[in-house]
């Protein structure tokens, strides 16, 4: 069984988060005081390994005190269904056979309730609800050949004789699931038609029949049957981690006094992470402490169970010798137990200076790591299911490329289980899985669960922002060739452009060049400069207004770019020497018929024409000209991305030959970037829509 989705209500400061999907790995985010805590812990306590109750006079939200009731649902839990779960489904009721989920919510008192997904309808337990039944039951009887000579013969009769007297004497809104004279007449009733059934061989014409009366006495006895299922499913489902219930894990076991506590039930939360250890390396504690008392003992035995202790500890020392070489990249670590006296150690020694170091006396963050991976690794098999790992801040004390390092042991943990954990921190937050990543946002509704482009709120968003910045400039100082334009709308229009250009074998801009934008002409010189610093190519396109021409002069006096690598959109423009935007690179006609195109409800009976266009004036500027004349409003991105849309299907002999050589000149002066380039191989093929290339993903031929 997966999660699918979970929905928090009635808990702390969330009223109702909202349906919130899952896939393998969710990410939350959320700034404190946000509500990551809160939604962390209502989960675990949907189905803890160990029973931990919700507390309705602490944990129902205070300022709606007035409203609580124990009945109050407190988390909602969608399910897919793994096949073997819908084949038992479906032996308990052959109705069942196409739940392929279940929705389980959890109130206060503790309760599960379950309900199928898809839906299915139950008819209510009385004659009114099991007419529709019986007209089925009396079809299939319709259907029988009654001029069979032999034993079968007036079978048919006599099965509509016996459903004739099916519900004789009983009201048709008596309840027919609870004991009664009225059920057990019910009951005999039908039996009656079986008895006739059980006297024929077993036909498929008999097994419609009996498959009818199943799910009638199935009906009847409904109360029973899903009681069933619902056991079935709340057994089956998966347990829920939470690693804040276990803290770090100390280096000196007091085994005397943990064996006393372990008894007791009342272990520290130090010591619940030590036993966790104890169980991953199979050692019993109380075995030994039994073998480090003397009292009583000769010295032959006392010698003997000091060996005996010391075996145990070395052989359960090698279960902890490659626990994390393949999990924590900062360091090679070696894990080491001793016993000394009354006390087991944990050591720790690196491949730095190889000495034996007490686990305190390593970094806050490698402690964290090791007690997590042993919580998990020795939590999850108790109820032997897939789990769902929750996580509060994990890795807070890592360093960010040791967050990267959990990260890679999240992926590992989610083939075979599921995590959601909550962080306000950039290093752990997967920028190529932003469909798996919600933000927690504060309302006067309590905590809500939101996608990240349903929100503009800065503070919200700022660890997805610097998220993104950093996988920004990891992907630019990996790639070796690289394209600054100043804006995105730049981005979309010159990868559209050179895309449809490819497929047509035309001359394109190589795949491997990376188009960037930059947000300006003075940032594409600081882009220009970190670039440079990492041995990449660059090659920078400009509108030739002033900043531009001093982005160029500054790039290339300081030796950053080469001359022919600092272009000007004007250089491939009809006219030389004037402001010139990528958009105006277009055929004029064939831009002013993409904006007419999309506003063509705004614009009505009045179209954008090409005759109030005065010489040296860009074409973009010109129509938000126009539109402001008309009281609209023009959006550059909106006819960008309709250029990128529309572009790809205009044929390029409908083109001006012109704009055509224009732009592979411009190809071909950017390409110069990559001096070795060897010959381009022209993959012929026609994209329904352009493929951009972008600073996070690469077209490939």
């Amino acid at each position: 069984m997966k999660l699918r989705s979970f929905r928090v209500m009635n808990y702390r400061c969330v009223d109702d988060s909202g349906e919130v999907p899952v896939d393998r790995i969710k990410t939350l985010v959320g700034k404190n005081e946000s509500g990551k805590t809160s939604i962390l812990k209502a989960l675990h306590k949907f189905n803890p390994a160990l029973p931990e109750p919700y507390n309705g006079l602490k944990e129902f939200p205070r300022k709606r005190f007035h409203e609580y009731d124990d009945k109050a649902v407190v988390v909602q839990a969608k399910f897919s269904l793994e096949p073997e779960e819908k084949d038992e489904l479906s032996r308990i009721d052959p109705r069942l056979v196409d739940v392929s989920g279940v929705s389980v919510t959890k109130d206060y008192t503790g309760t599960y309730d379950v309900r199928f997904l898809p839906d299915i309808v139950i008819p209510p337990p009385n004659l009114k609800g099991l007419f529709p039944l019986l007209i089925d039951l009396r079809s299939a009887m319709d259907k029988l050949d009654d001029s069979i000579s032999g034993p079968q013969s007036g079978i048919r009769w006599k099965l509509l004789d016996a459903l004739s007297r099916v519900g004789t004497g009983i009201s048709e809104d008596t309840d027919l699931s609870s004991p009664s004279s009225s059920r057990e007449a019910f009951v005999r009733q039908v039996q009656e038609i079986l008895s006739l059934l059980g006297q024929t061989p077993d036909a498929e014409q008999y097994k419609t029949i009996r498959a009818s009366i199943r799910v009638i006495l199935d009906t009847i006895d409904w109360p029973n049957v899903e009681a069933r299922v619902n056991k079935y499913i709340v057994e089956k489902l998966p347990v829920f981690i939470y690693f804040e219930n276990y803290a770090i894990i100390s280096s000196r076991i007091h085994l005397p006094s943990y064996v006393e506590r372990l008894n007791s039930g009342d272990l520290s939360p130090e010591e619940k992470t030590a036993k966790r250890l104890l169980e991953f390396v199979k050692l019993d504690p109380a075995k030994l402490a039994m073998l480090g008392g003397h009292q009583g003992k000769s010295s032959n035995e006392i010698q003997e169970a000091i060996d005996t202790r010391a075996l145990m500890v070395d052989r359960a020392a090698l279960s902890l010798s490659g626990l994390l070489a393949d999990l924590w990249q900062q360091r090679r670590n070696r894990l080491d137990l001793a016993i000394d006296g009354e006390y087991l150690r944990l050591w720790v020694a690196d491949n730095v200076d190889g000495s034996r170091i007490e686990l305190e006396q390593r970094s806050k963050g490698f402690q964290w790591f090791l007690s997590f991976y042993l919580v998990f690794m020795t939590e999850s098999p108790e109820r032997q299911k897939n789990a769902v790992l929750l996580l509060d801040e994990p890795g807070l004390h890592l360093h960010a490329s040791a967050q990267e390092d959990l990260m890679r042991v999240f992926a590992r943990l989610s083939e075979k289980n599921q995590i959601i954990y909550a962080t306000h921190s950039p290093f752990m937050i997967d920028v190529d899985s932003l469909d798996k990543t919600s933000l927690l946002m504060e309302s006067p509704e309590g905590t809500k669960i939101i996608e990240p482009a349903k929100t503009t709120d800065k503070t919200a968003l700022f660890p997805i922002q610097a998220a993104l910045a950093y996988s920004l400039s990891r992907a630019l100082s990996t790639e070796r060739y690289s394209l600054l334009v100043e804006g995105i709308t730049d981005l979309w229009i010159l990868s559209t452009i050179s895309q449809h250009f490819k497929a047509s074998g035309r001359r394109y801009l190589e795949d491997d060049i990376i188009i960037t934008p930059t947000g300006g002409g003075q940032k594409s010189a600081l882009f220009a400069t970190i670039l440079s610093g990492q041995n990449m190519e660059v090659a920078v396109l400009l509108d030739a207004d002033v900043e531009g021409a001093n982005v160029r002069k500054k790039l290339t006096e300081t030796g950053i770019a080469r001359e022919t690598s600092v272009l000007f959109v004007s250089d491939f423009a009809k006219e030389t020497g004037r402001v010139v935007e990528l958009e105006d690179l277009l055929p004029v006609g064939l831009y002013l018929k993409f904006v007419n195109e999309l506003y063509s409800r705004e614009l009505g009976k009045n179209p954008i024409t090409e005759t109030g266009l005065a010489p040296g004036v860009p074409v973009r500027r010109y129509v938000e000209e126009e539109f402001a004349k008309r009281g609209l409003s023009f959006s550059r991105f909106r006819i960008a991305r309709n250029i990128m849309n529309e572009f790809p299907h205009v044929p390029l002999n409908q083109l001006p030959v012109d704009f055509v050589e224009r732009m592979e000149r411009m190809f071909s002066h950017i390409n110069r970037i990559k001096s070795s380039a060897p010959m381009q191989t022209v993959t012929v093929e026609t994209p329904r829509h352009s493929v951009l290339k972008s600073i996070f993903s690469r077209s490939r031929t």
